[in-house]
């Protein structure tokens, strides 16, 4: 089942687009993969179920602002686990980026991302918790020739999005091993 609306509202030389989409999906024999062990295993029976949202404002001087929210579930319907939330999938994540023109060929760009805590495990016994970074970039157009330099994860910030749980015979207990958001990165392209 899925249903969405869109609508643009012209504000004068404004305007703002909102679309909105709900979905939920009933799956039969899903693809899992576990991290811990790089194998591929069934889920029985899953439900995925989401809100998104999406909104585009282009408002004085040609600023553009984005922002795109997902609410989302994706549960076990059967076995041990039913009614648990899936591994590896965050119930919230937002992106958000502020578009602005310096000069007319000159255009500046700042961004967040964020997402809520994740499970690590079927039991939801351990979770990482959200991450959220920050990006910038700067795109110059002089004729037929473009070139940009964006910066991804300004503040270097450490944090995880995926992982899993490892069991450590030392300590008899499961260790949480997650796979870390990449640093600062610098990409350049002409």
């Amino acid at each position: 089942i899925e249903a969405g609306i869109f609508q643009r509202v012209p504000m004068g030389r404004s305007s703002l687009e909102i679309s909105l989409a709900a979905y939920r999906r009933d799956l039969e024999d899903e693809i899992d993969f576990d991290l811990a062990t790089f194998r591929y295993g069934n889920i029985k029976r899953s439900r995925h179920e989401s809100l998104e949202m999406l909104t585009l404002a282009h408002v004085w001087r040609d600023i553009e602002v984005r922002n795109a929210l997902t609410l989302g579930r994706a549960v076990f319907r059967s076995g041990p686990y039913q009614g648990y939330q899936l591994k590896n999938l965050p119930r919230f994540s937002a992106q958000t980026a502020l578009s602005v023109p310096v000069q007319p060929n000159v255009m500046l760009t700042f961004a967040h991302s964020s997402t809520s805590k994740t499970y690590l495990d079927d039991e939801n016994t351990t979770a990482i918790p959200g991450t959220q970074t920050f990006d910038a970039g700067l795109r110059l157009v002089a004729g037929p020739v473009e070139g940009s330099i964006r910066v991804e994860n300004l503040a270097d910030e450490h944090g995880a999005t995926v992982g899993f749980l490892l069991f450590d015979p030392a300590s008899m207990q499961n260790v949480p091993m997650a796979y870390p958001v990449g640093g600062r990165t610098i990409h350049v392209a002409l």
